[in-house]
């Protein structure tokens, strides 16, 4: 496991978690903050699959894999 590419992509997801609980705090248009909340949350799983589809591969080899399948939920969670 590459340890510091895991977390570089878990603080990037932290980062927009922490940008979405802000903006909820303080935004007072019910719908602005729904809009806001649908793309910040996609932005933080997003960020939280590709930490952990990504985290055996690291930075190195990360240029040959496929983005659209490094930002799906993982495979191996059994939910």
């Amino acid at each position: 496991m590459d340890k510091n590419w895991l977390l570089t992509n878990l603080k990037l997801a932290r980062s927009q978690l922490d940008n979405l609980i802000k903006e909820i705090e303080s935004e007072q248009d019910s719908d602005l903050v729904d809009v806001v909340t649908f793309v910040l949350i996609n932005s933080v799983y997003t960020h939280l699959n590709y930490a952990w589809n990504t985290r055996l591969i690291g930075a190195d080899k990360i240029e040959g894999a496929s983005y659209d399948e490094a930002i799906k939920f993982p495979k191996d969670f059994d939910l």
